[in-house]
């Protein structure tokens, strides 16, 4: 019977790599955060929360809480999909939709660098590859700044 590969430290063993995700992960979500408290904080920004297609959102999401039908001033909506104005809800139901919103779309960027050194660590069984990959997007731009709108 042949013997089984020898696998390079953090290649098939998550060692260095675990630790250089969860530093990955503190600083993605420790950006993301900052941006979130910044666009909160700059009073020019929040009227962006309340321009059209927010609204068109937002209303379904109150008549789902109201009513639980996917419906927008009286009449259904049918040019949207009801997966964004479900996100919505619990903000609507504690009357804070934009804050609720802001912290849950910090908490998915969080899962998503999860899920990147999921897929690398666990799928491709390279530890190290998946934390550069996890390291690359919580430092990328534009994953940062699309936690904030």
């Amino acid at each position: 019977m042949p013997e089984p590969l020898a696998c390079p430290a953090g290649v098939c063993r998550p060692g260095r790599g675990l630790s250089s995700f969860r530093a990955a992960l503190a600083v993605g979500l420790a950006l993301r955060l900052l941006v979130v408290a910044l666009a909160l904080s700059d009073r020019s920004v929040v009227p962006m929360w309340s321009e059209a297609d927010t609204v068109s959102h937002l209303e379904p999401a109150k008549e789902l809480v109201a009513s639980g039908r996917f419906f927008a001033h009286g009449e259904p909506v049918v040019m949207r999909t009801p997966g964004y104005s479900w996100f919505l809800v619990p903000g609507v139901v504690f009357r804070q939709p934009v804050a609720v919103a802001l912290v849950a779309q910090v908490l998915l960027g969080g899962a998503g660098l999860w899920l990147v050194f999921s897929l690398g660590g666990g799928y491709l069984g390279n530890f190290r590859a998946a934390a550069w990959a996890a390291w690359l997007l919580a430092l990328e731009p534009v994953s940062i700044q699309y936690t904030s709108e």
